[in-house]
């Protein structure tokens, strides 16, 4: 991916706290009133835990309002009632409506993570957005889920 495409698509994300880019927006296939999965992956630096209060959205066209996702995952040692060590992928399941005109669809994703680094003791609230879009009523392609990655300090 060139500098200048990558640098495009940093720039339709926000973020507040260490910063974020996506390295693809991800995209997902589906056919008229059928079900897709949509999926995203967190991640973040080694030394760092996610508290478990951390918020996970996705706004979709077909859905009318915001779906929240729960993270789960391998528990922190050192605190497993409040953070997490490791993430599973964050997963909506979508239907789309019978009778959607074909084309490109637009889905937003935010979060409110916490994000704790071990090493210095702190924690830092991060607002995060990407996008991703849902193809319909196309010949399926290889769907690419969303990954949202905290950089290192």
């Amino acid at each position: 991916m060139s500098s200048l495409r990558l640098l495009a698509l940093c720039a339709l994300l926000l973020v507040t706290g260490y910063g974020l880019c996506a390295s693809e927006s991800g995209i997902f296939y589906a056919q008229p009133g059928q079900k897709v999965e949509v999926r995203l992956e967190l991640r973040l630096p080694p030394q760092f835990a996610l508290q478990k209060r951390s918020q996970f959205w996705l706004i979709s066209p077909f859905a009318g309002k915001l779906l929240e996702a729960k993270a789960s995952g391998r528990d922190w040692p050192q605190d497993p009632q409040h953070y997490l060590q490791s993430f599973d992928l964050l997963v909506w399941k979508l239907k789309v409506p019978a009778g959607t005109i074909a084309g490109r669809y637009p889905l937003q994703f935010k979060a409110t993570v916490y994000a704790c680094d071990e090493g210095l003791g702190l924690c830092q609230k991060h607002a995060l957005k990407a996008v991703g879009s849902l193809v319909v009523g196309q010949q399926e392609g290889t769907s690419k889920l969303v990954r949202l990655e905290l950089p290192r300090p």
